[in-house]
């Protein structure tokens, strides 16, 4: 793919969510956090059962302690972030990007009008195996992650500042994309508009509920996705 090493200047940003929105990981999260749970706090941690959608990777580990009465010292959370990306490494290759997204993200990354960041719970390395797995490992210049903060409005936070110095778009009009309520929730706090996306657990009815600014079916009509973003930003989205 070609693109420019800086580009400079976009008039959009575009943060996008993974799971749900751009990969669908077949479990891999829920796997791996179970592995390095039994191998780090010495029990299963039942994450099966726990509603992961729109939450950070951090939280997912504090709330599966919490609902067994645990308390993950400082000495165990590096060592359960280790075992947790050791274990991805193996969970995740089933990944793959959810129907549309590739063409999508690299039609967008050809776009010198638009600046690519990713905005997910995953921490870090977490996100770059999954990415890799799906063969999108180059779309995502800069972002924010799970690692950055346990909360999504932290985590997005950090992908906002990160995006608009990296591409020098202190002003752009900024628009995030999620598929479920807490993603919308998030972009609404720090004061940007949200497109949700149905490819994960929530129906575009549910997102329209939770305050979506944009509900799509999916990300395989593009010119629905850029409608849905010239709208948003004030800003025509042309190729």
């Amino acid at each position: 793919m070609e693109r420019p090493t800086h580009p400079t200047h976009p008039t959009h940003l575009l943060i996008f969510d993974l799971d749900g929105t751009v990969l669908d990981g077949h479990g891999a999260g829920h796997q791996a956090m179970e592995r390095a749970f039994r191998a780090v706090m010495g029990q299963p941690g039942g994450f099966d059962h726990l509603d992961f959608a729109g939450r950070t990777d951090p939280a997912m580990l504090h709330l599966a302690a919490a609902r067994l009465g645990l308390t993950i010292t400082e000495e165990q959370w590096p060592r359960l972030l280790d075992a947790y990306v050791s274990a991805l490494r193996e969970t995740a290759p089933a990944t793959r990007a959810l129907p549309g997204v590739p063409a999508l993200l690299r039609r967008l990354a050809r776009n010198p009008q638009v600046g690519l960041a990713v905005g997910t719970g995953n921490v870090e390395a977490g996100a770059a195996i999954k990415l890799r797995a799906a063969g999108l490992a180059d779309v995502f210049p800069v972002g924010g992650y799970g690692s950055d903060g346990e909360s999504r409005e932290a985590m997005l936070a950090v992908a906002v500042a990160r995006a608009r110095r990296f591409y020098g778009a202190e002003g752009a009009p900024l628009v995030t994309v999620g598929d479920t309520p807490r993603d919308v929730a998030a972009a609404h706090a720090l004061g940007f508009r949200c497109i949700a996306v149905a490819t994960g657990r929530y129906v575009q009815p549910d997102l329209e509920a939770a305050g979506a600014d944009a509900a799509l079916a999916s990300l395989e009509d593009a010119a629905a996705f850029y409608r849905a973003v010239s709208w948003l930003s004030g800003r025509e989205l042309s190729d």
